[in-house]
């Protein structure tokens, strides 16, 4: 994703290119981080150059955010006008590492382009800019991501048990190191195992797995001396502490509630269970 002079026959402020005087500056601050089972990739543009300024000003430029992960495929570029920025991409669609590369790109045509800070090569010469070329380059950054897992895997701190019993609910036992164990009735396991794999694997994920999210939080908040000590207590701890959320310090609403806690460790997962069921036609 790496400038090449040949390529831009027209001034591109740059490291490396002498196409801007001395005073325009275009720089990024780029960072990211895993936040549960998204990444959070966040930018800060600084930019010391008045006529760029004023194309993103006017909404004929603005600031992107070009991402991309060689090991899967995924390249996708996001637009803002603002000096800030932040966007987040699931960990499925990436690996640990991905490369992310700041630049200021024209959202639309700009016929006859002229700045006062071009460099004298370039005094007096209009040019013509193509909507979507880059007009400033911050350079290009590699993210190293060792965490950008899944760490709320079923299969790793929770089992689902079938059990010999005609209760007709769910049911959760703590007494393992390991994992935490979902204890349910032998005909609703096998509908569960059915279901969990089809269409509705949102849906059915959103019934079972975020009420018992929303339990082994409180079990967590309330019982900590008895449970600490053991894997699954440990891996969900170290992740919610990774992203500044401690169980001592939950509120009953808003963002540090347990009920929203759950919901981002499974990234939203109503949202996804409404978009399955809306696939389905209404019958009247």
């Amino acid at each position: 994703m790496r400038l090449k002079n040949s390529l831009y026959p027209y001034p591109v402020l740059a490291d490396g290119r002498d196409d801007y005087n001395q005073n325009s500056k275009f720089s990024s601050e780029i960072h990211g981080k895993v936040e549960f089972n998204n990444v959070v990739i966040s930018a800060k543009f600084n930019l010391n150059d008045d006529g760029l300024l004023k194309l993103i000003r006017d909404g004929f430029a603005a600031f992107a955010l070009h991402i991309e992960c060689s090991k899967t495929a995924y390249r996708r570029k996001f637009y803002t006008r603002k000096f800030e920025y932040k966007v987040s991409i699931p960990v499925d669609d990436i690996t640990d590492e991905i490369e992310v590369l700041g630049v200021v790109v024209a959202l639309k045509r700009i016929d006859d382009y002229d700045n006062p800070n071009f460099n004298i090569a370039y005094q007096g010469i209009k040019v013509n800019i193509e909507k979507a070329n880059i007009l400033a380059d911050s350079g290009q950054t590699i993210l190293t991501l060792n965490d950008a897992v899944d760490y709320c895997n079923q299969e790793s701190i929770f089992k689902v048990k079938k059990i010999q019993d005609e209760k007709d609910w769910i049911d959760l036992n703590f007494s393992q190191d390991e994992y935490v164990l979902i204890c349910i009735n032998e005909s609703e396991y096998n509908t569960y195992m059915k279901l969990s794999k089809g269409l509705l694997k949102n849906t059915i994920m959103t019934m079972v797995m975020l009420p018992v999210m929303i339990t082994v939080l409180n079990v967590m908040e309330k019982e900590k001396d008895e449970h600490e000590g053991k894997k699954w207590y440990k891996v969900i701890s170290d992740k919610l502490e990774s992203n500044d959320i401690y169980l001592d310090n939950v509120n009953q609403t808003g963002d540090k509630s347990i009920f929203v806690i759950a919901q981002r460790i499974f990234q939203n997962p109503l949202k996804k269970a409404f978009a399955e069921i809306e696939m389905f036609p209404n019958e009247e």
